[in-house]
């Protein structure tokens, strides 16, 4: 016997909040007054870029090369490069990246 939709429902968004939660409780860590202004300027537009850094990060890669990578970072600067290697190193180690050392 099958549930009915309206339970589904109810499991299904029970089920993004909770998620919704322990997202933000493992990155609550690292989100410091520092952290939140950087994510902040990801939203303001990049004269040099002509573009929001976010809306560039959003674009498909030109190759999928360590070089390719490299020179993506280092077209957005080493805050945004370090930003990057702490969600990185966050995703891969959850619980284990501390906000305070710098990487």
């Amino acid at each position: 016997m099958r549930p009915a939709i309206s339970v589904l429902d109810l499991l299904v968004s029970q089920a993004l909040l909770q998620t919704d939660a322990a997202t933000y409780q493992r990155l609550a860590l690292l989100l410091t007054p520092a952290v939140e202004a950087q994510l902040d300027a990801l939203l303001a537009p990049d004269p040099a870029l002509r573009v929001k850094p976010h809306r560039w990060l959003c674009q498909p890669a030109t190759a999928n090369t360590p070089a390719a990578i490299n020179q993506a970072l280092l077209a957005m600067g080493a805050e945004t490069s370090r930003i990057l290697r702490v969600a990185v190193a966050a995703r891969r180690c959850p619980g284990q990246v501390t906000p305070a050392r710098n990487v």
